[in-house]
């Protein structure tokens, strides 16, 4: 009987190290993977009709959550919209906002802004990945890939990114929205 103690007491101690990892783990991925601009983004989702995850996961990728900065492309803030790309979503929301390109450092309007245009990219193209592709590369670049069996069999979804640099990021957004999904579960 001593013997079945111990061993029941040596169970426990290994399930709470278990669960303690396992707690020390989360937290740590929390950090790696925050949510800042929680109301923003949560309010700007909502509005988009998008998972929260999703935006998360491109903020990540584009910005790291860096308001003010620009790439190379002269893509700007949180959600990396260039100024032409920016004025072309305006245009189709029908917005008369008196908005600049300096605006798009502003979370408030760089968040609405890029969660709208991945809107209007899934209603177009519908998958997740092809819409990230358009995100990354242009619409008018994923739309002639889909129209090239090489690249789609079926002009919806594409088998194949045929630039590097768009491939990994969509790879990488979508690695990202399952670690986001996973760790938090937003309604």
């Amino acid at each position: 009987m001593k013997g079945f103690f111990a061993w029941i007491g040596t169970l426990l101690v290994l399930a709470v190290s278990v669960t303690g990892l396992w707690w020390a783990n989360v937290d740590f991925t929390k950090k790696a993977y925050p949510t800042p601009y929680a109301d923003l983004v949560k309010q700007s989702a909502q509005q988009a009709d998008l998972d929260e995850a999703f935006v998360y996961s491109v903020m990540r990728t584009e910005s790291h959550f860096r308001p003010e900065i620009e790439s190379y492309a002269n893509a700007i803030g949180l959600m990396q919209l260039t100024p032409d790309t920016f004025d072309w979503v305006r245009y189709v929301l029908g917005s008369e906002e008196d908005l600049s390109a300096e605006d798009l450092k502003t979370p408030q309007v760089n968040v609405y802004y890029g969660c709208q245009l991945l809107r209007i990219l899934l209603d177009e193209f519908e998958k997740p990945e092809v819409a990230l592709a358009a995100y990354h590369a242009g619409r008018g670049n994923v739309n002639k890939w889909l129209q090239d069996p090489a690249y789609s069999s079926d002009g919806k979804t594409l088998e194949t990114i045929p630039i590097e640099d768009t491939r990994n990021y969509v790879d990488k957004v979508m690695h990202t929205y399952n670690i986001y999904t996973h760790l938090y579960h937003w309604e």
